[in-house]
């Protein structure tokens, strides 16, 4: 009896060799699932980006229809700036949402954050708290791409925001998209992006553009439609995947 209870014994264990065989295994279906798993993770985000972007830019239409132009993507007031996303406070180098132009419209600031934006990417606002991942194309819609035959960009940036008889093709014209800037190596936010070259002169602009999901960004145009993939034209860090946007997505049309 003890010698068949020993032999059902044997016969019930696993070997060595059995055990390293499903332990490859396990580790072969696991090398294969986590890549799926992150990928559907950043498919849901860049969703969820895509439904940020749409809903601002929704939400700007509706401002630019009241007030006759697009939202100022650059403005300097007493105190500090007034960006299109909030006002920044040079003495608390603070943002107040509340301020913002689209404040009215869009009372829910969570929206303007990216949910794939990275956690090391330093914030404009001194609590350290994420404000705004996307950035309004300063040059061709938040500014004017030609305050003088040869603007210099704080030009650009001091000029007025464009009306909807300024954007001649709004199809082609981007209006906001994922956006970031390069500080001493690391990752900053941006609430504005720049086309990769001036309107008026062919000499590039600082990368702006970031290009988040996948080596892909987000951008909403102006006629209200949202491109999910829109790739990089020019590249200036690798590793951040910081960049441009293909020039004829960015500029007013002739």
């Amino acid at each position: 009896m003890l010698q068949h209870q020993k032999m059902i014994k044997q016969e019930n264990s696993f070997t060595v060799l059995e055990l390293l065989f499903v332990i490859t295994i396990i580790s072969l279906l696991a090398a294969i699932m986590f890549p799926l798993l992150a990928m559907s993770k950043e498919k849901a985000r860049k969703s969820s980006c895509t439904a940020n972007l749409n809903q601002i830019g929704i939400t700007s239409k509706l401002y630019m229809d009241e007030q006759g132009s697009y939202p100022d993507g650059y403005l300097k007031v007493t105190g500090g700036i007034l960006y299109w996303c909030g006002e920044y406070n040079d003495a608390s180098k603070s943002i107040d949402f509340t301020k913002s132009p689209l404040h009215d419209y869009l009372k829910d600031s969570q929206i303007f954050v990216c949910p794939s934006m990275p956690q090391t990417c330093k914030s404009l606002d001194s609590s350290g708290k994420k404000i705004c991942s996307y950035g309004i194309n300063i040059e061709y819609v938040g500014g004017s791409p030609e305050p003088n035959p040869n603007p210099s960009e704080q030009e650009i940036l001091d000029s007025p925001a464009a009306k909807s008889i300024d954007i001649k093709s709004p199809d082609r014209t981007l209006f906001f998209m994922d956006s970031a800037c390069l500080e001493s190596g690391s990752i900053k936010e941006s609430y504005y992006f720049w086309a990769r070259y001036f309107f008026t002169k062919p000499e590039e602009h600082e990368a702006r553009s970031h290009f988040r999901h996948n080596k892909v960004a987000v951008g909403v145009f102006c006629d209200g439609h949202v491109n999910d993939s829109i790739l990089p034209d020019a590249i200036y860090d690798e590793t951040n995947r910081i960049g441009w946007p293909d020039r004829n997505i960015c500029e007013r049309q002739h």
